[in-house]
Parts: C-alpha cells; structure tokens; sequence
C-alpha cells in the first residue's frame, strides 16, 4: 500500500529502462507522478510504450532534455551511469539527479566533481532476468532503499519520502559504508555462486547432471547479466577483494574442523549460523 506523496517531487525523467528503471517507474506511475523515459534499446523503448504510463519514451537524449523535471532517475550500469553524469553536466543540467547503481563510491566522486546537483541512491531489489519486460514494482514494496548523505537536506527528505511513498524502508549513510555492506551482502554472494559453478565446470562437469533444486537455489544468481555485474566487481573491487581475503580465512576454518573430524565445533556452529539464518526471514 503506497503512502500519501508529501515530496514535490511529481514529474520525473527515468534514464534506463530496465529492471529497475522499469519497477521504480511503474511504482511512481501508481503515485500519479507524470513520466518520461530515455533507453537506447528498441526492444525496452518498445515495452516501455505499451505499459502506457509514460508521457514520452526516447532514445533522443537532447529530446528528452527539452522538458523540465523535478528529478533526473539514472537507471543505469555503472560504467553507462558515470558516462550519463558527464553528459548531463556537459549539457549544463542543473535538476535534482538520483540513480540506483549498485556501488556508489566512483559515481558519488565524479558527480561531486562536475558540481551536479546529485544525490546518490541504490535500491536494493531485483531478480536474476532482467529488461523492462520483467520489471515489476511489487519487487520494491518492503525492500530497503539505501540514500547516500548529503548536504543538502531537503532534496534528500523529499527522495526518502519519494521512495517511502512506493513502499520501501529508506536508510541514509556514507557512500564508503554502502560499498562495503554491498560487497559482503550482495557482491561476494555473487562471486561465490559464480565460482562454484565454474568450480564444478573446471573439475566435475558430470555433477551438473544430478543438481537439485537446493543447488538451483543456492546460484540463481548466477545467472545474472554479465556487464553489469562486470562493472559492480570492478568498480568495487577494493572492497570485494577485502571481503574475499577474510571469507578465505573462513573457508579455511571450515575446512580444519573437517579435517580433524571435530564434529562438536561443526555442529555447533552450524546451530549458530542456523539462528542467524532463521532471524533473517
């Protein structure tokens, strides 16, 4: 059930018309924000027309930036989205920008550095297809939105209570923290289900044979898209390095109470992990 729109924020520009672009515009459309949409792809401009809630669908940037608006969306990659802030700033644009990447150190820097009135976002939802075709604002409603600290502190209660209208849970905190927590709680599961399905490629090809729906599961994500989560591992590389240097040192845990059969230790902390697991629910 969405909120009562208190935010000024009633006419938006949605750049990137994918999962995400697509999910937050058909949230905002149900709160009687008006909008317009911009993608290079035939294929989501197409989808984007028939969904029928929005005022204009481009692929003509200067078009696009011909209206006013109360609020830029950058629904992009990475890479796609440190290229789309330097446009914007080159073409002087001086309306509120947010976006939904899923690191925010590089695109924070470089935004702070072409003076753009930004403030970076990134909310955390989604499914392993993507494209507009599959966006769906239900996958927001009761997922947490993570907005990075700024100064200026009205164009930021205005995106919380934005964001809050569709159904999310808003948290503000440094664009330093947001990578990190997003390396252990999203990137590292990523490398970890792409490195076991390479491990099994590398070393038993057969076993792919006898998969269950426990091991379907356990790498869904692994069949996510391969530039963006390119992009996500290199742009956040530092952290994920990090994090993965300290998942070794448990790994290597894991593997000394096997090896010296210390079933105590393995059965208790399989309890704990348990509890924790079952907390998250």
């Amino acid at each position: 059930m969405h909120s009562s729109l208190k935010t000024p924020i009633k006419n938006i520009a949605v750049i990137g018309l994918g999962l995400i672009g697509g999910s937050l515009s058909k949230a905002f459309s149900c709160n009687s924000i008006r909008l317009k949409g911009y993608d290079i792809s035939k294929v989501a401009l197409g989808s984007a027309i028939s969904s029928d809630i929005f005022d204009l669908v481009t692929d003509d940037i200067d078009l696009l930036l011909d209206y006013e608006y109360d609020l830029i969306y950058l629904s992009l990659p990475i890479n796609e989205t440190l290229k789309m802030l330097q446009l914007l700033s080159d073409k002087g644009v001086k309306t509120l920008i947010t976006d939904s990447a899923s690191t925010k150190g590089s695109i924070c820097e470089l935004a702070t550095l072409l003076d753009l009135n930004f403030i970076g976002g990134h909310p955390i939802a989604g499914k392993e297809s993507s494209g507009f075709d599959n966006s769906d604002k239900d996958i927001l409603l009761g997922a947490r939105h993570i907005m990075i600290e700024s100064m200026d502190k009205d164009n930021l209660n205005f995106l919380i209570d934005l964001h809050t209208s569709i159904g999310m849970h808003v948290d503000v905190m440094t664009s330093e923290l947001h990578d990190k927590i997003s390396a252990d709680i999203s990137h590292i599961p990523h490398v970890i289900a792409f490195s076991l399905i390479d491990f099994i490629r590398e070393f038993n090809n057969d076993s792919f044979a006898y998969v269950g729906a426990g091991f379907k599961d356990f790498t869904r994500i692994a069949a996510s898209d391969p530039v963006m989560w390119r992009d996500i591992l290199l742009d956040n590389k530092k952290d994920i390095i990090e994090s993965l240097d300290s998942l070794q040192e448990v790994i290597s845990k894991w593997r000394d109470m096997i090896d010296k059969d210390d079933s105590k230790s393995i059965e208790e902390s399989i309890k704990e992990i348990r509890n924790i697991r079952s907390s998250l629910n």
